[in-house]
């Protein structure tokens, strides 16, 4: 009787440790009933982590992050554009100097811009 016990609670055991794993807690515990609480913690050594767990430590993949690299080219487009934008606005400024037209200062003309603006 005492044997079936710890067995049960060895299975337990097993389960509760593997319970993270790529079997699960019901596969290792349902392993571990049927051949023994010793071969169940041996093959807690052989199995692979979770999915989860694949997430949190693995090297990342190419593609993996795809999400992550649309946002970073999404970004360096942007950049572009401000940076156009910017040369623009100063063959403008050069061309209104150069017809006497009175040109504001850099901040003020940025600042004006940013109140103006619609918030969304």
């Amino acid at each position: 009787m005492l044997w079936f016990v710890l067995w049960i609670i060895g299975s337990a055991v097993v389960g509760l440790l593997g319970r993270k794993s790529s079997v699960g807690f019901l596969g290792f515990f349902a392993f571990s009933l049927v051949f023994s609480p010793i071969t169940g913690a041996l093959s807690l050594l052989v199995a692979g982590p979770s999915r989860e767990g694949q997430r949190k430590g693995a090297v990342t993949r190419p593609g993996a992050n795809s999400r992550i690299d649309d946002l970073a080219t999404t970004v360096r487009e942007l950049e572009l554009l401000v940076r156009r934008q910017e040369a623009e606005v100063r063959q403008l400024r050069c061309q209104m100097q150069k017809l006497g037209i009175p040109v504001p200062p850099p901040s003020a003309a940025r600042t004006d811009v940013i109140e103006h603006s619609p918030v969304n």
